[in-house]
């Protein structure tokens, strides 16, 4: 029995290893693809970390599983694995006094509001954003320059307003979004490598009212007021920060 269940010991530790990795890169992606929509929002997520999950452990005890069948059959042992696993879920209660008032993850953001090129309207520190306006035609060339910000995790505009098209998307604008009672406006998510910080693209609009372009940039870089914030927090508590610009222009 012995020279049976010692190869299966090391087969069954490297595929736990493995199954590490692969719930870690599984669990990273599922956090950046967002949320699912309603009413599966809650429940996506966890359906596919279980199947993932299971998938490893049938590989990882496959070849022991008739010795662990013999091991574990026996009624004195399923009584005391019953034991434990109340025990251990009563014993945890404890050292995790995750609650409404206590919880275990915070989202924290540090977010600066700008208007027009400079102007800073709630807070005394940010990062100058510029938008070039070109001639006086629909045809408005523009140039976002993101500064001295080295970590953007995400870059996000949105546009309202009178817009025909747009050179983003091989020049096709994409289904409108909107909120209730808000307008309608179109979304783009900058992505890929810019030239040295700075995006440039133009917007044609169809009447001489104002385009109203809102440009968020999500940054993971922390300012040292926002890393003393995080540091208040107990050490059992994931704190998730980033430091949000949202600059607002009319063109």
């Amino acid at each position: 029995m012995l020279g049976y269940v010692l190869p299966g010991m090391f087969f069954a530790a490297y595929m736990c290893y493995y199954m590490g990795i692969c719930i870690q890169f599984v669990t990273e992606k599922m956090g950046m693809s967002g949320t699912f929509p309603l009413p599966y929002a809650f429940y996506v997520a966890d359906g596919i970390l279980a199947i993932v999950v299971g998938y490893f452990v049938s590989l990882a005890v496959g070849p022991i599983l008739p010795i662990l069948g013999n091991w574990l059959g026996k009624p004195p042992t399923i009584r005391f694995l019953l034991y434990l696993s109340i025990a251990s879920a009563a014993i945890s209660s404890q050292f995790f006094p995750y609650s409404a008032a206590t919880p275990k993850r915070v989202i924290m953001s540090h977010s600066f509001k700008t208007s027009g090129t400079s102007q800073i309207i709630e807070t005394e520190q940010g990062d100058e954003k510029k938008a070039a306006v070109g001639s006086g035609s629909r045809q408005i060339h523009l140039e976002i320059n993101l500064g001295s910000l080295d970590h953007i995790w995400s870059t996000v505009m949105n546009i309202t307003g009178p817009l025909a098209s747009w050179s983003f998307a091989g020049e096709k604008l994409p289904k409108t979004e909107s909120v209730p009672g808000g307008p309608p406006s179109y979304i783009s998510r900058l992505s890929g490598n810019s030239l040295g910080g700075r995006w440039q693209f133009w917007l044609e609009a169809y009447s001489l009212e104002p385009l109203i372009i809102e440009l968020v940039v999500l940054d993971q870089q922390l300012d040292e007021e926002t890393q003393r914030i995080i540091d208040l927090f107990p050490s059992w508590v994931a704190v998730v920060a980033g430091t949000s610009y949202l600059s607002t222009y009319f063109v």
